[in-house]
């Protein structure tokens, strides 16, 4: 279809310009100096277009070109359809040489581009666009925020420069394979200080075709420290197990929940002639054979029961929904494990362990039933130790 010319002035150097301009795929027009339409090809009458202006009516930037204060001007606007809003991103830029036309005017459609990338700036997730190799494209705001950075500073593969280089060389082996997968990545925020960035990455494909990543990000470095802040508090630092704190707040939820036909044990564990080991070897393989007990209790409980340091050489177990029967069959196999050889200090040493069981009760508090199996405890200790003894029935007055 030819395209439509104006009748204005000396047009034939433009009739063959015009027809040039059907072989966009874009609305493209061409205007006169005063910023009339000299012609547009068939795209522009498709599209609706019936103005030299921006897409959302703004004049000023075709004023401005052809005024000659600029060469070009670009920018994105929209105007309403049945469905929502239609973005075009609209480009005029000065022509010379032709008699007649001062410039050339063209729309492009990023109507889908625009919604996605408004999804992505509201969104409180940072989100990153990837070719398949792992270089950055694009990325929302929520990620310049997190980062600090503008993100022309991120494309490429800039975007892992502050990550540790074997961490950066397994994400991107990890990226040579078109599968979903989540990692984590340490960087450095705008606050120069390390961060923990969580992604969980999805391949792009464009039918068959694979064609890059999309990531969502979310900094969980303040999540982390809490968390590592919360372990602290209730872990022993020479053990890694439970301390006393947690031993006792686990147990007070037990003791809230009992029930009468399912009761849980408290297993009170004292090491014996522990002592002499720090006076021959000295505290440093003390302290290794303390690592290595609490290693071996925790090897001989089910997954669901809690092994804690509660002090010195004493160690603290919570066998949930346990009878006494168990509870018995449990502290011999700890005595066994304890009692095995160790080895420390380039020498072999036996230790023996004796062990108080009591089991909870109706109306029992954790002072109740810890002071009942520490009890036990010491008369397993007079029988000689590495033996188990349990609490006996209460005796009402």
């Amino acid at each position: 279809m030819p395209s439509e010319i104006a009748p204005r002035g000396p047009v034939a150097l433009a009739v063959g310009v015009a027809q040039v301009l059907e072989g966009f795929e874009d609305p493209a027009a061409l205007l006169a100096p005063d910023g009339a339409i000299v012609a547009h090809n068939l795209a522009w009458q498709v599209h609706g277009f019936t103005d030299p202006a921006f897409v959302d009516g703004d004049p000023v930037p075709v004023r401005l070109v052809l005024s000659g204060e600029v060469e070009r001007r670009a920018g994105v606007g929209r105007r309403p359809r049945t469905d929502g809003w239609q973005w075009y991103r609209s480009r005029v830029r000065a022509i010379t040489g032709i008699p007649g036309v001062a410039a050339v005017l063209t729309h492009r459609d990023v109507t889908d581009e625009r919604r996605l990338h408004l999804r992505m700036s509201q969104s409180p997730v940072a989100h990153l666009e990837l070719d398949p190799d792992g270089a950055l494209l694009s990325v929302n705001e929520r990620w310049e925020e997190m980062r600090g950075r503008p993100v022309g500073a991120e494309l490429g593969m800039r975007w892992l420069r502050d990550t540790p280089a074997e961490e950066r060389q397994a994400i991107l082996e990890r990226l040579a394979r078109p599968e979903p997968f989540l990692t984590t990545l340490t960087t450095v925020g705008a606050d120069e200080r390390t961060r923990c960035i969580e992604l969980e990455l999805e391949p792009v494909l464009d039918g068959d075709d694979w064609i890059g990543w999309h990531a969502s990000a979310t900094d969980v470095t303040e999540v982390r420290a809490l968390a590592a802040v919360a372990d602290n508090a209730f872990t022993d630092d020479l053990t890694g197990v439970a301390n006393r704190a947690l031993f006792e707040t686990t147990v007070e939820r037990a003791l809230s929940r009992r029930e009468e036909e399912h009761p849980a044990a408290v297993l009170f564990l004292d090491l014996d002639d522990f002592k002499p080991v720090n006076d021959t070897f000295g505290h440093a393989a003390g302290d290794e054979v303390l690592l290595h007990v609490a290693e071996r209790i925790t090897a001989a409980l089910r997954p669901a029961d809690l092994v804690a340091r509660y002090g010195g050489d004493e160690f603290a177990v919570l066998l949930d929904h346990a009878d006494e029967g168990f509870a018995r069959d449990i502290g011999a196999r700890l005595v066994d494990a304890v009692s095995a050889p160790i080895e420390v200090g380039g020498g072999s040493i036996r230790l023996g362990v004796s062990i108080g069981i009591a089991l909870t009760r109706m109306g029992d508090g954790v002072d109740d039933v810890v002071g009942r199996a520490d009890a036990a405890m010491y008369a397993a200790k007079r029988s000689g130790g590495r033996s188990v003894s349990v609490a006996g029935p209460v005796r009402h007055l």
